[in-house]
Order: C-alpha cells, then sequence, then structure tokens
C-alpha cells in the first residue's frame, strides 16, 4: 500500500507494471509491505519501483552500487 504517493511514482508504478493501493490521507509518500518494512520518500520509492522493474538496465546498476 502506498500513502498518497506523488505523480512520479504512480508514473513509474505504472510503467514499471506495479499496481499501488493508494491512501490520500495527507501523509508522507510510504510503501508498506506485509513484512513489515516501510520506505518513505518519494526518491527512495522511486529507486525501489526502478530497481524492482529493472528501469536502469544491468549496466547501470553496477554503476549506481
Amino acid at each position: 500500500m502506498a500513502d498518497s504517493p506523488p505523480l512520479s511514482v504512480i508514473a513509474a508504478a505504472k510503467l514499471a507494471g506495479i499496481s499501488l493501493l493508494t491512501d490520500a490521507s495527507g501523509s508522507a509518500p510510504t510503501f508498506h509491505f506485509s513484512t513489515g518494512l516501510k520506505l518513505h520518500g518519494t526518491s527512495v520509492l522511486l529507486c525501489y519501483i526502478g530497481r524492482v522493474a529493472n528501469l536502469y538496465g544491468g549496466r547501470h546498476m553496477n554503476l549506481v552500487r
């Protein structure tokens, strides 16, 4: 589930084929996972979506590490 993600996160998720449950409660953008893990912030969410959807490509992931 995602609390009020910004448009950039929604667009990246759609591009990656990831569906989001959203909550427009006005809180900071957050992903909640069934494991209890929470990711906060637009840049963190965009990086997460980029990694899980392999939007960076193999070569670029080696540069990021």
